[in-house]
């Protein structure tokens, strides 16, 4: 990338040892124009993502220029900067919009394990799920429902993202996050089944039968928990009990199903 002049500005910008945020715009545009122009156009799409996030050694410092050249921006006394808090601190409902903010950052993650010209290049699902918890926790955790966003929009992500947890024993966190899954494609008007019945079920197929129970436990637990939080609720909120009973009612066939394989 020396060619590109942006080596140097990268050297200041990734470690964030100082507030840099005109170099991370210019950072983003410079990588964006010289090797990024091309998506959903070209094939080359991933080769370029993994490359550039590969010049940087630690985690950290790839989760920081993933999110520098994806992340959303924000205007600032008229000048544009990377908006490092949004997605922690603000809930992004609509459909479109998640399109818009977070969708990039799906597209960009999926493409690197989708890109079948990456040869040494290409990302493991563990590196994969590695890069996952880095930019949706630093520099501070997204909300539970941007994260579903970010895995609905790119299915084989959210594959990852519940499998890896399930694998690594953590199984009521793995159980919230499909909840939350379920709730987010309630709101956006989605049909459930053709959003997400083939990722969970391969994801139900590979578990053992206890983790198959346990993972059923917690969720049916998690959904039961929602519903008495709604109905205890002081005002009490009727639209919101009646959501979490629709939601309720639009994912019970397929848990039926999944129960058939206990």
């Amino acid at each position: 990338m020396f060619f590109t002049g942006v080596n140097d500005i990268l050297n200041q910008v990734v470690p964030a040892q100082i507030e840099n945020a005109h170099l991370e715009i210019e950072a983003r545009e410079r990588l964006k124009g010289f090797f990024m122009s091309h998506k959903g156009h070209d094939n080359r799409y991933g080769f370029w993502n993994s490359l550039i996030l590969r010049t940087q050694e630690s985690l950290a410092a790839q989760g920081r220029l993933f999110m520098i050249i994806f992340g959303p921006v924000k205007t600032n006394s008229q000048n544009k900067v990377i908006d490092w808090e949004l997605l922690a601190n603000e809930t992004i409902e609509s459909h479109i919009m998640c399109e818009e903010v977070i969708g990039p950052l799906s597209f960009s993650l999926n493409s690197m394990i989708s890109d079948v010209n990456l040869g040494n290049y290409a990302w493991s699902d563990h590196s994969i799920f590695n890069l996952l918890e880095e930019i949706t926790t630093v520099p501070n955790s997204w909300t539970l429902d941007n994260f579903a966003s970010l895995l609905i929009l790119k299915p084989r992500l959210m594959y990852i993202a519940l499998q890896f947890r399930i694998t690594y024993n953590l199984v009521n966190e793995a159980a919230d996050l499909f909840h939350t899954i379920n709730s987010v494609l309630h709101h956006w008007g989605v049909f459930y089944i053709e959003a997400v019945a083939s990722v969970i079920l391969q994801i139900f197929r590979s578990l053992s039968s206890s983790q198959r129970r346990q993972f059923l436990s917690s969720y049916l637990m998690i959904e039961a928990q929602s519903l008495q939080e709604a109905l205890t609720t002081n005002p009490f909120d009727r639209d919101c009990f009646y959501v979490e009973m629709a939601i309720r009612r639009a994912v019970s066939p397929f848990i039926l199903l999944l129960a058939t394989s206990i």
